[in-house]
């Protein structure tokens, strides 16, 4: 398995990303990292997570969150849900979400 040395926080992991310099950075200092960009940039591009609450391995976890690409940051997330039919079937999911600087997005 393949392993680096984080930029951040110097441990050596075989769970990392690269930055825009090609440095390796773990998944935690990929979250820490995500947080910063939020605070400085009011902006950050996340991804929207629906987990089965009745099935065993997602019982822990919210039903609607934003996450990061590897998922090290996870925020509770609550979505409004609407179908519209257009000829086709669409989906639009709304999503509201506080950090964890109390700021709301």
């Amino acid at each position: 398995m393949d392993t680096s040395i984080c930029k951040y926080c110097h441990q050596e992991t075989s769970e990392y990303g690269l930055d825009a310099d090609q440095g390796a950075v773990c998944y935690p200092c990929c979250a820490l990292q995500d947080q910063e960009y939020m605070k400085t940039h009011d902006k950050i591009v996340l991804y929207i997570e629906h987990n089965d609450p009745t099935k065993q391995n997602e019982s822990d976890r919210p039903e609607w969150a934003v996450i990061n690409w590897p998922g090290s940051l996870r925020i509770v997330a609550k979505v409004s849900t609407t179908i519209k039919d257009y000829t086709i079937w669409r989906i639009r999911h709304d999503v509201w979400f506080t950090d964890s600087t109390g700021q709301k997005w």
